[in-house]
């Protein structure tokens, strides 16, 4: 029985990670944020044009909550990419990012070509140093947690009576750059 123990107690912990988030109202189903993510972008009008692929950057510190995060939004998402999934013409890929400084974030986005930040929920402490390279590179943002997206992440989604919402920040969305079709905004949250 003992040598069960560890593995048990790993599950256990990740369990109550994931139950803390989904009380707090920081996470949806994380299928369901990837579905919703693909679903935004494929209604700004900026991603159905070109070619090239669109990187999504998963940017995610070193706390268990927002590892967790990272795992399962990771295993969602490549369910979509394997799938053969596109935006427009475009490939979706994606790369994780550990927050480490701006400096850091900067040149590995720039590295990586990102155009999309997904932020994991604990990176309060990152928000600042996020929206500023999203807008110094034109990078969309999106997240689940509530308190990122009145603050400075430009979309996202969140969990209303058991109904998923999407939500847009449109003056951080237009300052990242995103031409919404005016179908989703009539059906999303707007925060102006």
């Amino acid at each position: 029985m003992s040598r069960f123990l560890p593995k048990l107690t790993g599950i256990l912990a990740l369990t109550l990670i994931v139950q803390g988030a989904l009380a707090q109202g920081s996470l949806v189903d994380y299928q369901k944020q990837v579905d919703m993510l693909v679903k935004l972008l494929s209604y700004n009008r900026n991603f159905l044009q070109g070619e090239e692929d669109i990187r999504i950057g998963l940017v995610y510190d070193s706390s268990p909550e927002s590892t967790a995060f990272f795992n399962e939004f990771s295993q969602s998402l490549m369910h979509v990419i394997t799938s053969g999934q596109k935006i427009g013409k475009r490939k979706i890929t994606f790369s994780g990012l550990q927050f480490a400084s701006l400096a850091d974030l900067n040149s590995m986005a720039s590295m990586f070509n990102v155009a999309v930040f997904v932020v994991a929920p604990g990176n309060d402490n990152n928000l600042a140093s996020i929206s500023k390279v999203a807008q110094d590179q034109g990078i969309f943002t999106y997240s689940s947690v509530g308190q990122y997206l009145a603050q400075s992440v430009a979309t996202g989604v969140e969990n209303v009576n058991g109904q998923i919402k999407i939500v847009v920040n449109l003056p951080l969305a237009k300052i990242q750059g995103a031409q919404f079709k005016a179908e989703l905004l009539q059906v999303a949250r707007v925060i102006k």
